[in-house]
């Protein structure tokens, strides 16, 4: 069905990640997740008060899921950190 994970950046910073195989797709699953992923990491981590994001310019699906989940729009990376050469979006939301 797919994934979502919990990992640091070069910095140090929080990100979440997520994939969903493309027949699980525009079901909610991956927004549903995402929500209790980040609600887990606000309850069991005082310390984390910023998660960022990235998504690659294009894919308007995960870049509108993050901001229903309460991210802005930061920036644009050059290089992403998905190793391509595709420019992304950086995504911030803070931890209440």
């Amino acid at each position: 069905m797919g994934q979502i994970i919990l990992d640091t950046d070069r910095l140090k910073s929080p990100r979440v990640g997520f994939y969903i195989a493309k027949d699980a797709r525009r079901k909610g699953y991956a927004a549903e997740a995402h929500k209790h992923m980040l609600a887990a990491i606000a309850s069991r981590n005082s310390k984390i008060k910023t998660i960022w994001e990235e998504v690659v310019i294009g894919n308007h699906a995960s870049r509108n899921l993050l901001m229903r989940n309460g991210f802005q729009i930061t920036g644009i990376r050059q290089s992403s950190s998905f190793g391509l050469d595709d420019k992304s979006q950086c995504l911030r939301r803070t931890l209440n």
